[in-house]
């Protein structure tokens, strides 16, 4: 083992507003990555990051702000990949999803999921809103995973919203349907 594999990392207090901080940056950093992978995925989806971020240098503008100052060099580009994020629902589909996610199973009781966190947009002002969503389902010789659920939640979370109770119908793949009320909080 080389010095530099066995240097110690010191032990951080996960009860230290720092640490705590420090996860939030660390996850934050993440998501930011998986934007910028989704962004450099596809042609298209470059077109769309580029346009965006022309967008958002007219808004700054329009503020009264420089986009050209310092601080707000690579604040477009940042907006753009976040919106592009914030929006990721309208370029998956329930099978993409789903996947292999549906089991034969001879279950004929009310399968239900309760309290997913769900984060959108709103569609009238583009502001964001959080909540939680109950879906239930009544299998008919097929279940879904639980986890394909709550990824069935995020992307339709992840397209611009009503201001009321959402009743969304989705049929997952042949015979599995769900019914998701998407609440609002």
């Amino acid at each position: 083992m080389s010095a530099k594999d066995s240097t110690s990392h010191p032990q951080v207090d996960s009860a230290h507003p720092r640490s705590k901080l420090s996860k939030l940056d660390s996850s934050a950093n993440m998501v930011v990555q998986d934007v910028d992978e989704l962004a450099q995925e596809t042609k298209e989806a470059n077109d769309k990051l580029e346009i965006m971020e022309t967008q958002f240098k007219m808004i700054l503008r329009c503020v009264g702000e420089d986009p050209e100052r310092p601080g707000l060099l690579r604040t477009p580009n940042r907006a753009a990949k976040a919106f592009m994020y914030f929006t990721k629902g309208y370029e998956e589909t329930v099978q993409s999803v789903v996947k292999n996610g549906i089991f034969e199973e001879d279950h004929d009781e009310m399968v239900i999921v309760k309290n997913i966190n769900m984060y959108s947009l709103c569609e009238h002002h583009l502001v964001p809103f959080f909540g939680t969503v109950s879906v239930g389902y009544l299998p008919t010789g097929k279940v879904i995973g639980l986890s394909k659920i709550a990824r069935i939640v995020e992307m339709h979370s992840r397209r611009l919203q009503g201001r009321r109770v959402s009743m969304l119908s989705c049929h997952c793949c042949h015979d599995v349907a769900c019914v998701m009320l998407l609440c609002q909080v």
